[in-house]
């Protein structure tokens, strides 16, 4: 269903949204702007290209509750201390395992997975991830230093 409506929606360089009006967003994160934005739309897909934004309104806002990432988003910080509530550390790991899978080449989710949720697999992919992008190179020294921490 996301691809579908990805493929539909989603152009070129920038976003579309469901009404097929192109919007470009330079607003900084934490702009008055940026968090109105995040008021009427959902997340459902990131990567390192772009996200697809749903309205909290309109033809797709019943795949919102379904599809949308709360605690995961774009800039997520791998090393970050787990949720402090039980449920919300299930929904992180819900996430991390979704987006792994809509997006391999993605290092935080893995390297998430990998210290946290002790997963071989991942660990292998955040440093596969990592060895291909140099930008990346000091995040695999720390995932490798947390990751012999934690095993001692």
């Amino acid at each position: 269903m996301i691809a579908r409506i990805a493929r539909r929606n989603v152009g070129t360089g920038s976003s579309r949204a469901p009404t097929g009006r192109c919007r470009r967003s330079r607003a900084p994160t934490s702009s008055p702007t940026r968090a109105a934005s995040r008021q009427r739309t959902a997340r459902i897909h990131w990567d390192d290209a772009g996200e697809i934004l749903l309205r909290r309104t309109g033809t797709f806002a019943t795949l919102i509750a379904d599809y949308a990432y709360r605690l995961l988003q774009p800039g997520f910080d791998p090393f970050a201390p787990l949720p402090t509530t039980l449920a919300n550390a299930d929904r992180l790991v819900t996430a991390a395992v979704r987006n792994r899978g809509d997006n391999p080449a993605s290092f935080a989710p893995a390297a998430w997975l990998c210290i946290n949720g002790d997963d071989d697999t991942a660990c292998a992919a955040a440093r596969a991830i990592a060895a291909a992008r140099p930008e990346l190179r000091r995040a695999a020294l720390r995932l490798e230093r947390r990751r012999t921490a934690d095993s001692d």
